[in-house]
């Protein structure tokens, strides 16, 4: 796997001026000219951000593909006539570099904000990109070097003037079943790009679907000049599922005291998140554009006081989980319903935030955030009617085993505000966590610093010996009992 990442290190480029046009290698996916491309390792937080929604970009571009043998209308010869001549006074500055896919997805795409002003559809902007997008790849192929700048503006012009004609068309094919349906087999394929070596490819928050041929994908990227970023593993995918926000942190040692920690309520916030990422795929409600605006005023504000602080993921998740209380107030278990509810806020947070960059403005940082919330808030009943009883009861009755059989470890195990993380490494567990700042109580590195200090004093060698003996005896004592 190190090999693997070393040779997807190759791959980072800086930003350069791009091209909004399709990738063949990645799918032909409809990319913005300023699009900030991600490759996440593999891991739960790559899973994390296969969510339906990141799956909009790839099922636009599919779903044209699909769509376009209905849409055929013929463009009239002097409308693209009217916009060529200013095509080819651009084209005449510097005729060697013009890029017609460029020009023609560029000026195209520049009219989806007002199409889609009025919609509600939420796939709207990524369905005209995508028609824009695959028009103009269509037209453009036709171009050669050697053309003219009149030749070379006749076919970036056919291509923007067919995507006009033919846009109603597009839009009304775009059904929320198909997306929905789409959606949900890219979701499993993102999934399964996240389990394997080299991880899953993301633009601007949205998974890219390249066909099995990341590298050449990338190398396309590369090539097209876009920014490209190798996201490194953080160490918490060692942690399991675990949920963020934490602030406490400590190591059991082994024995009665560790394995009397180990109950379902110890379970709880753990199988929240498990449960989220298992019913996510069902829960796959899209949100309208009007309702993120709303959210989005207040985040402004809250932004612009101090934007280099501002943190995506605990403004989205304390605006969402603030609810939570009352949502769950009447709930016959009220307890496991707002871990439920704070779990699945969290999830959407992480997932939509992790597309968050230092660099954006604060209206681009908020717009994640409150996308987030809103996804969090229109799926929420999905999730919690999907967080059966039953479910919780085998998740706990699995993770509560789990935890004692770490207390009967040399290590012991670990808990974060009382709630045990099912590490799948505990050292790289813990070294993740401190690196967060977040404080940890760690019985075996009290025991070194005794140690390291009865070098200079042998007259504390006994208490050294007693320490060390401790948790051994108190985990024979546990196995007499039984």
């Amino acid at each position: 796997m190190r090999v693997a990442w070393l040779a997807l290190l190759l791959t980072i480029v800086s930003p350069r001026p791009a091209s909004a046009s399709g990738l063949s290698a990645c799918n032909n996916v409809a990319l913005a000219a300023s699009a900030h491309c991600q490759v996440e390792p593999p891991g739960l937080t790559c899973q994390t951000r296969c969510t339906p929604f990141n799956m909009q970009l790839s099922c636009a571009r599919q779903l044209f593909t699909e769509c376009a043998p209905q849409c055929t209308i013929q463009v009239v010869p002097s409308e693209v006539q009217v916009c060529a001549d200013s095509c080819v006074a651009q084209c005449d500055l510097k005729p060697g570099s013009f890029d017609c896919s460029a020009d023609c997805g560029g000026k195209c795409t520049a009219d989806c904000s007002t199409t889609c002003a009025g919609s509600s559809d939420p796939n709207c902007t990524a369905s005209c990109r995508a028609a824009c997008t695959g028009y103009c790849q269509a037209e453009c192929k036709a171009v050669l070097p050697s053309m003219t700048c009149q030749e070379k503006c006749q076919q970036s012009c056919r291509g923007i003037q067919t995507a006009k004609l033919n846009m109603d068309c597009q839009l009304k094919c775009y059904t929320v079943e198909r997306y929905t349906n789409c959606s949900a087999k890219l979701t499993g394929g993102c999934q399964t790009q996240c389990q394997a070596q080299k991880g899953a490819l993301f633009c601007d928050g949205q998974y890219i679907d390249a066909g099995g041929n990341l590298q050449q994908c990338l190398d396309a990227l590369k090539d097209g000049s876009f920014f490209v970023e190798l996201l490194q593993t953080t160490g918490l995918d060692s942690c399991g599922t675990l949920v963020k926000g934490l602030s406490q942190c400590r190591i059991e040692p082994p024995g009665i005291s560790c394995d009397a920690k180990c109950t379902p309520l110890s379970a709880r916030t753990t199988c929240a998140k498990q449960l989220f990422n298992e019913c996510s795929p069902q829960c796959t409600f899209q949100v309208v554009p009007q309702e993120v605006q709303v959210c989005g005023d207040s985040c402004y504000t809250q932004c612009n006081l101090n934007p280099g602080s501002f943190d995506c993921t605990a403004s989205c998740g304390g605006t969402c989980s603030a609810e939570c209380s009352s949502r769950c107030a009447a709930s016959a278990n009220a307890a496991q319903c707002k871990a439920s509810c704070e779990g699945t806020c969290g999830g959407y947070c992480e997932a939509d935030c992790r597309a968050v960059f230092p660099s954006m403005t604060c209206k681009e940082k908020c717009e994640r955030s409150c996308h987030a919330v809103q996804v969090a808030k229109v799926n929420m009943d999905c999730q919690l009617k999907c967080h059966t009883v039953e479910r919780y009861s085998n998740c706990e009755t699995k993770i509560t085993g789990g935890c004692k059989a770490q207390c009967t470890t040399s290590e012991g195990a670990l808990f974060c505000d009382d709630q045990f993380v099912n590490a799948t490494t505990l050292q790289k567990c813990v070294d993740a966590l401190a690196g967060l700042a977040i404080l940890i109580d760690d019985w075996r590195r009290k025991l070194a610093e005794v140690g390291c200090a009865t070098a200079d004093s042998p007259r504390r060698a006994p208490l050294v010996i007693l320490l060390l003996l401790l948790p051994l005896g108190a985990l024979l004592y546990r196995r007499r009992d039984r």
